[in-house]
């Protein structure tokens, strides 16, 4: 809300949305004391908002997040940080505790989404592969650290004989209303079947219904994939000779579709839909301030998977190597600015610091960043996040119509990008 309040202009928001900043702000408020009190999706604001110790895995969190103000919030809200990845991401940094997991392409895995296509593919690790130091797979590292935790509530228990270090009360979200400690291990792993990345794969090998008749064995053989069965199509039936055609169920076959109505649903029954002019498909005018010329668009990395290959040197040497910001060659030549300068990117909300790339494509009412630099790529590790602030969208919040029904921890929609910036040569 702060960043809101910055970077928004009163006469632009509410000639948008139809109403003043205030009254946003008042809504979201309402709606988040509404969805702490609901039960269901959303339930519970309240059962977040103490948690202090965060186990997170490859989430970069600082570089997804917007802006500098959710960053200062979160660390001081984290008391403790354990945090699993192959890299050494800008989130990474941060951690408490960093535990190196093993990369993609080190460890077993299933490749595939069983309702939208034909085949599976077998990921698994190298004949003879020698482990990178203590590098372990996410299962192994979770079931480790699964052990650990029934091992020090069993202690503690045996110390004192007091059940309150194995049952732990959890009415919120487990059937009993709490956590037996004493069993947790057998209940994790499925009583030892489940211990490791291999056993993951061997058990949905033989227990999903898509996948059968099949074991890592006759995939190996087949070389390295299987195909999935008629069970497998989700909006089409998944014939053996015919193409998958997404929706044959529902256009062709005439089956209802996974909405309330059963029907495509263009228009959304829902007052707080109809008060915002959104009961049936609509443009929008942007909110973003225009007081700043251009528009910041960040399209995706083409020399990365979002950030994770941003530190390969071998990807970073087909490309500038650091941050860029295309101009168009117009914009750039009244602003004083060459290719390879080094160019100031700000607005009210804050600004940063990036190389200018000449280029003919962009709008002359555009910049355009490519998403996916790590924070630390840029100086003082002030990213492009930080010109951005993220108003959450009101319809996230619509509550009791199932599959519209969302509460305040659903990380949802928002205004995302919705700035603009000025730039200048440093």
């Amino acid at each position: 809300m702060e960043d809101f309040d910055k970077l928004y202009e009163e006469d632009t928001f509410k000639e948008v949305m139809g109403m003043s900043k205030e009254q946003y702000k008042k809504k979201v408020e309402e709606m988040l004391a509404k969805s702490e009190g609901d039960k269901g999706i959303g339930h519970g604001k309240s059962y977040w908002k103490d948690v202090q110790t965060f186990l997170l895995f490859a989430d970069a969190r600082f570089r997804r997040n917007k802006g500098s103000t959710y960053k200062k919030a979160f660390l001081e809200k984290a008391k403790f940080i354990a945090y699993v990845d192959f890299r050494m991401s800008d989130f990474a940094n941060y951690a408490d505790i960093l535990l190196p997991a093993k990369s993609h392409y080190e460890v077993w895995d299933l490749r595939t989404n069983p309702g939208y296509h034909r085949f599976a593919n077998l990921a698994h690790p190298p004949t003879n592969l020698k482990p990178v130091g203590e590098a372990k797979s996410e299962w192994e590292i979770c079931t480790m650290i699964v052990e650990k935790i029934q091992e020090i509530a069993m202690k503690k228990y045996k110390e004192t004989g007091d059940k309150k270090y194995i049952k732990i009360p959890d009415p919120e979200l487990s059937k009993t209303g709490y956590r037996d400690l004493d069993t947790l291990v057998d209940e994790y792993t499925i009583n030892g079947q489940l211990r490791d990345d291999r056993d993951a794969v061997e058990i949905a090998l033989e227990n999903t219904d898509q996948f059968k008749p099949n074991t890592i064995e006759s995939m190996f053989k087949r070389g390295g994939y299987l195909t999935l069965n008629e069970k497998a199509g989700k909006s089409s039936p998944l014939y053996p000779d015919k193409p998958y055609n997404a929706f044959e169920n529902n256009l062709f076959l005439y089956e209802r579709f996974e909405t309330l109505s059963g029907r495509i649903t263009y228009y959304v029954d829902d007052d707080l839909w109809i008060q915002e002019g959104a009961n049936v498909p609509t443009a929008k005018e942007p909110i973003r301030p225009r007081k700043f010329p251009f528009v910041l668009m960040t399209p995706h990395a083409r020399w990365s998977i979002h950030s994770t290959y941003k530190t390969s040197t071998l990807l970073l040497r087909l490309q500038r190597g650091k941050p860029y910001v295309m101009i168009n060659p117009e914009i750039a030549k009244k602003k004083g600015i060459k290719d390879g300068d080094e160019i100031r990117v700000y607005n009210t909300l804050g600004e940063f610091y990036a190389m200018a790339k000449i280029y003919p494509s962009c709008p002359k009412d555009a910049i355009l960043l490519e998403h996916g630099w790590e924070p630390f790529f840029y100086k003082g590790r002030k990213g492009h996040n930080e010109v951005v602030a993220s108003p959450l969208n009101l319809l996230e919040l619509s509550d009791g119509w199932g599959h519209l029904k969302f509460g305040g921890n659903w990380d949802g929609n928002q205004h995302a990008y919705e700035t603009s910036v000025d730039i200048e040569k440093v």
